[in-house]
């Protein structure tokens, strides 16, 4: 339930652009030199681990994870502007952001 609710609190383009990030390495075309990416992703991973872990035997509440997303947003910018530009792409956009809206207001109520 805790990564269920990082994923939709997170966005469903930013949680498919993190599972390609960490399927490629952290590798982007801006950041292959740099050890930027190994960074961000070890500190996404350590938190997720260890929130997952707590959340199995106690209550783990999805925003105690805010401090595993900064380092990644800017690696997933690249991979999101590629993606949602295409205009076909565009539809799937309006639906993210109507998912992310309606998220944003259940979590406020």
């Amino acid at each position: 339930m805790f990564l269920a609710l990082c994923g939709l609190t997170l966005g469903p383009i930013q949680t498919w652009s993190i599972g390609r990030l960490i399927g490629n390495r952290g590798q982007t075309n801006l950041t292959r030199n740099s050890c930027y990416p190994a960074l961000a992703l070890w500190i996404f991973g350590l938190s997720t681990a260890a929130f997952t872990a707590l959340a199995t035997v106690s209550v783990a509440l999805f925003y105690w994870n805010i401090l595993a997303y900064p380092l990644l947003l800017p690696l997933l910018s690249d991979r999101f502007y590629r993606q949602c530009i295409a205009p076909v792409r565009r539809g799937q956009l309006a639906i993210a952001q109507g998912l992310g809206l309606f998220v944003a207001a259940a979590l406020v109520t």
